[in-house]
């Protein structure tokens, strides 16, 4: 009897519950961002007889003629919309309804789904740009929690960034601290004893704190700088300090539009994003002609009623 290898993967207990909703989806993920298709799959297409793809195929995928690799061989050519031409009027592949989800590239089989391998072990997580993984991460009432299992090896999974933490390569190195520096914070970002802001503000000082004894090569200080927060954490003594910090809602409306701002400098595509954006903004009164002061009381407002209630659970 022939014994299948085993793959030990950390699954977040979210990704058990996932499963595309298709056209029930407010938003799409065959619209507004670049789809690569892999050398296995282009050769598929290019000898595809299928009646209602082939035209499709031979008018939309086309080759990287710059520098091509076996994952990044050739490219989905959108149309005018930003819509991939595959797809259907009901918001579903046609490529998947009429070949099967195996003809799928890797690109389309793993979105949201990410793979990364760490020091042997297969992480799974969904990424965020998904709708509905963000609702199964974000609205979980009891946290991300984690499931470790063994899996037989899969051979096509992509597996998108590799890590080796005991690499004689990383001595000297902050990477040589990567699991110190990793679980001190997450247990900092799962201490429900401080609020996330609070969370969030600790964690600045610390990876500041990091960055400034990187500077001064004294890397072989970090699990030092981590025993010292771990202290006052649990002691409570930073509580005075940060109950001290203003807010300043007028300069968090400002930056964040100034964030809003460079994120379209910088490009685009997604219809969604910039319908949810406008009714943001617009909800916020942040037209034309309206004061700072008026656009604030506004955000006060929002922050009160919506978001900090939601803040709270987390």
């Amino acid at each position: 009897m022939k014994t299948l290898n085993k793959q030990v993967t950390l699954v977040p207990q979210y990704m058990n519950k996932f499963s595309c909703i298709g056209s029930e989806c407010e938003d799409s993920c065959c619209s507004g961002w670049k789809v690569t298709i892999d050398q296995p799959t282009y050769k598929k297409y290019k000898k595809s007889r299928h009646i209602e793809l082939k035209e499709l195929f031979d008018k939309n995928i086309i080759r990287n003629r710059s520098n091509p690799s076996e994952a990044d061989y050739a490219k989905i050519k959108l149309d005018k919309g930003g819509n991939c031409p595959f797809l259907s009027e009901e918001k579903l592949c046609r490529v998947q309804m009429n070949l099967g989800e195996e003809n799928l590239s890797t690109t389309c089989t793993t979105y949201p789904r990410s793979n990364h391998l760490i020091d042997g072990i297969i992480e799974r997580s969904l990424t965020l740009s998904c709708p509905e993984a963000a609702r199964l991460a974000l609205l979980e009432p009891n946290g991300i929690e984690f499931d470790e299992v063994e899996n037989a090896v899969e051979s096509n999974i992509f597996i998108s960034k590799k890590f080796k933490g005991d690499s004689p390569a990383n001595n000297g190195k902050p990477a040589q601290y990567f699991w110190e520096l990793r679980f001190f914070t997450i247990q900092l970002l799962q201490n429900r004893n401080y609020s996330i802001e609070d969370r969030l503000v600790i964690l600045g000082m610390f990876l500041k704190k990091v960055q400034e004894i990187i500077s001064l090569n004294k890397v072989n200080d970090i699990p030092q700088i981590i025993g010292q927060y771990v202290k006052v954490i649990d002691e409570g003594s930073l509580r005075k300090e940060l109950d001290n910090i203003p807010t300043q809602n007028r300069i968090q409306m400002k930056l964040t539009k100034a964030i809003i701002d460079r994120r379209f400098l910088d490009g685009v595509n997604s219809p969604r994003f910039i319908e949810c954006l406008k009714e943001s903004l617009m909800g916020m009164g942040y037209i034309t002609n309206a004061s700072m002061s008026e656009v604030t009381d506004k955000y006060n407002h929002a922050f009160e009623t919506y978001y900090s209630t939601f803040l709270s659970r987390t």
